[in-house]
């Protein structure tokens, strides 16, 4: 009968510490750590980049309506170029949006809608890109303007979303 100590795993340089097998073990370890972070660290950028373009839109959303409640309360054509101190009134908590990624804010006339200038790459908007409001949902109330106030309809420029459209260069 043999005994355990002959037993291949107890001799010398087989055991479970030899260097062949902990080389194995941190390979092992490096595949099970590394791979699922691999895919996991580019889902959670797009993931923040999409959160970062929905509050711009938001922003623009809360001035289109502040334009659109000025516009009414002032009797104002189309054509009105608003301050961003004559829609302080109309924004929540009294003041312009805070800018998400340093991104800039052109108000617009009223039948245009507001602009974000981003500096920063955002999913497909270059750095330097516009976003602005679908044309089909950006002006809010068109029934307090004349109908010569409502945006020409443009369609979507290929690539964007349903909710926005990029175009690159100034405005």
């Amino acid at each position: 009968m043999r005994s355990d100590i002959d037993h291949p795993a107890f001799r010398r340089g087989t055991s479970l510490w030899s260097p062949a097998h902990f080389e194995f073990a941190i390979l092992l370890w490096i595949l099970v750590v590394s791979l699922p972070a691999m895919t996991v660290i580019p889902r959670a950028k797009a993931a923040l980049e999409t959160a970062r373009l929905e509050a711009i839109r938001v922003n623009l959303r809360v001035i289109a309506k502040a334009k659109n409640e000025w516009a009414a309360e002032n009797k104002k054509d189309g054509n009105a170029i608003p301050s961003e101190t004559d829609l302080t009134p109309y924004l929540p908590g009294g003041r312009f949006p805070q800018p998400v990624v340093d991104e800039t804010y052109r108000i617009n006339a009223i039948r245009v809608a507001p602009v974000a200038v981003t500096p920063t790459k955002l999913l497909a908007i270059p750095r330097g890109g516009t976003i602005t409001l679908n044309t089909d949902n950006w002006l809010l109330n068109t029934a307090s303007f004349p109908t010569s106030a409502t945006p020409p309809r443009v369609p979507a420029a290929s690539g964007a979303s349903s909710g926005t459209r990029c175009t690159t260069g100034a405005a």
